[in-house]
């Protein structure tokens, strides 16, 4: 797969592993998909809040607002019981 990002051209496998997730992949699987969802309904004001991140790089706007809230707006249990993750958004208001 192709496409071009920031004026760069960028080649990407498509690939699907046959092998069962890690413990580490797993919880790392569920952050993304948190953060995910939380910042979906809000795209647009993540666009304003992050383009000017990743001027002259590699990364879009959308991933490191990912990669931000994954560290710094998560918390929770990594295990519950069966290796179920328990996380949560925690919200911080600045002053």
């Amino acid at each position: 797969m192709g496409y071009v990002l920031n004026g760069k051209s960028i080649i990407r496998t498509i690939g699907k592993s046959n092998k069962p997730l890690s413990p580490a992949r797993m919880i790392n699987c569920n952050r993304i998909t948190i953060v995910n969802k939380f910042l979906k309904p809000i795209h647009q004001f993540i666009k304003l809040g992050f383009q000017l991140k990743v001027v002259n790089s590699d990364r879009n706007y959308y991933n490191k607002a990912v990669s931000y809230h994954k560290k710094h707006a998560i918390t929770g249990e990594a295990y519950i019981g069966r290796m179920v993750p328990k996380f949560q958004i925690v919200f911080m208001w600045a002053a």
